[in-house]
């Protein structure tokens, strides 16, 4: 894809980028009727098909020369599952820091500041982020953007410079952020890593059964690995009480 074609396909992307990410972390759980279009559920918080193609676009607008599979691997594995898995475990304290986040925006947006150098990014995608890199692409100079949702925080930006790069994962960034972290002080990401191989990964479309990664599937605990425990465990103690 060359970085025009790339840059076009990423403007609806980032249109409906954080209505869909705010919206993330009000799911129902396992067993019960999924919305529409969800293609798999990190313990009972629903994934559409629809956020998995959207994520998957901007890991390939950044990763040019990997391959198709291989930026929905990553799109499921080093975003969404982590995302997903830390909303589960903290959801109250997700939604506190939403309504603080969503607060401090309309008094951002009511007073503009000056940009404060402590807060300050520069880099590319990398340094900053790959949600708020996508938000970023036609978000107005200057003005406060969000919440938008990370592993385990929220986060408002604003973008004070884009400068393009060859290909969009080059493109060069100076941001004021403002974070909201909802996830323990001291959680790092292998901490979060960690926590996803005891979240349940429930497969909704059987067509992801090929998607998700096997490595990924024997370490979550599937529905029908919940199962087999089950079934495995009620042998055992009708065995013992035999």
């Amino acid at each position: 894809m060359s970085s025009a074609a790339a840059r076009g396909a990423l403007s609806p992307l980032a249109a409906g980028l954080l209505a869909v990410l705010s919206a993330c972390g009000s799911g129902g759980s396992a067993g019960e009727q999924w919305p529409a279009g969800t293609v798999l559920a990190v313990d009972g918080l629903p994934l559409s098909g629809a956020e998995v193609d959207q994520v998957t676009a901007w890991v390939a607008a950044v990763m040019p020369g990997v391959s198709a599979r291989e930026h929905r691997r990553r799109a499921l594995t080093g975003h969404l599952f982590p995302r997903l898995t830390a909303e589960a475990a903290f959801g109250a304290a997700r939604d506190g820091a939403l309504a603080e986040a969503k607060d401090l925006l309309a008094e951002l947006r009511a007073e503009p500041t000056e940009p404060d150098p402590a807060l300050a990014l520069v880099g590319d995608w990398g340094t900053i982020g790959l949600e708020v890199w996508a938000a970023l692409q036609d978000a107005p100079l200057g003005e406060w953007i969000g919440p938008i949702a990370g592993i385990g925080r929220l986060r408002l930006a604003r973008c004070l410079d884009h400068a393009p790069g060859p290909h969009p994962g080059l493109d060069h960034f100076e941001i004021e952020v403002r974070d909201f972290p909802f996830v323990p002080p001291g959680t790092d990401r292998d901490a979060l890593a960690d926590l996803t191989w005891d979240t349940q990964l429930t497969i909704v479309d059987p067509e992801y059964e090929r998607i998700v990664p096997l490595a990924w599937r024997a370490n979550m605990q599937t529905d029908s690995d919940r199962a087999s425990d089950d079934t495995a465990t009620s042998s055992a103690d009708a065995g013992a009480q035999q």
